[in-house]
């Protein structure tokens, strides 16, 4: 029997995590069976299981990919040369998510069930930790900078203002799609008025 490549192993992982996330948009996280996923995905119970053995695991690589998405747009955007303003991290920052969560994808119907699974599940709680904190530091590290340019009171602890800064990306998340009008660019001028 020909040995499976690399390739064809990640390209399989990637119909089965398409699959349970298109399922998971319809159903949530809890009404969604193994059974949809197998159907949605055009596979066998084996051929699924032998990438993921539960449900759980399934939940915690969508969720990984997604929140690793979100790092990967913030933390470069922070990281920049010279270190650019607050002000255009946030904009540029919430129009990348907004991008990300409300394209293709449906990242953004995601995000609340992976929130409050993650309280539940302590496996999936880690990983959003890690990632979360990753995007923390950067924007506290931003907030540093903004210090030293005399933008933000000296006597600010960053880490509390980047604290706040990312519980205003997730509420924008959290805004967008209970109310659905709002808009990166509005929201991120009402932050900035706010912060003046």
């Amino acid at each position: 029997m020909p040995r499976v490549s690399e390739a064809h192993r990640e390209r399989r992982r990637e119909q089965i995590l398409d699959a349970a996330r298109r399922c998971f948009i319809r159903k949530g996280f809890h009404q969604s069976s193994m059974a949809d996923v197998f159907a949605e995905a055009g596979l066998s119970a084996g051929a699924v299981y032998r990438y993921f053995r539960s449900k759980d695991e399934i939940i915690t690589a969508i969720a990984e990919e997604v929140v690793g998405h979100v790092t990967d747009l913030l933390v470069p955007l922070v990281e920049q040369e010279p270190t650019p303003t607050l002000d255009s991290v946030i904009r540029d920052g919430l129009l990348s998510v907004d991008d990300l969560a409300f394209g293709e994808y449906g990242f953004a119907q995601l995000a609340p069930q992976v929130w409050a699974e993650a309280l539940r599940n302590d496996q999936l709680l880690g990983v959003i930790r890690s990632r979360y904190t990753v995007v923390r530091e950067a924007l506290s590290r931003l907030i540093v900078a903004e210090q030293k340019a005399g933008r933000v009171d000296v006597d600010a602890e960053p880490d509390d203002v980047a604290a706040v800064l990312f519980g205003s990306i997730i509420g924008y998340l959290l805004q967008r799609l209970l109310f659905g009008h709002l808009r990166p660019e509005s929201y991120a001028a009402g932050l900035a008025a706010l912060t003046r």
